[in-house]
């Protein structure tokens, strides 16, 4: 992809960085944040270095993300290698070349 533009978002959360961490990231939550994005979002996996994880849908269809940074409390950055529909993943196909290495970086 050439020419692409960053998007970046912010927000001041008057907590400690580990009760925000912990709400977005702890066992479960990250679908309970998503679902106000897309009603019935998932996240499958766990949030551990090189570890991928499923962001789909109701239709069981989305990204797979691959983490690729994590300190705890700090920062956690998801790099997207793909996308899949039901158990079979793709990594090669037009629809996955628009996604394939962007990045979502959450710093705290």
């Amino acid at each position: 992809m050439t020419n692409v533009k960053p998007i970046i978002k912010s927000i001041e959360i008057e907590a400690p960085r580990e009760r925000v961490w912990e709400t977005i990231f702890g066992k479960g939550n990250y679908s309970i944040l998503a679902d106000e994005f897309l009603k019935g979002a998932t996240a499958g996996g766990n949030w551990s270095l090189r570890n991928k994880i499923k962001f789909g849908d109701f239709s069981n269809s989305g990204l797979i993300g691959e983490v690729t940074e994590i300190v705890p409390w700090e920062v956690l950055t998801i790099k997207y290698t793909g996308i899949f529909e039901g158990e079979s993943g793709c990594y090669e196909s037009e629809d996955t070349k628009m996604i394939i290495d962007t990045v979502e970086k959450y710093i705290f």
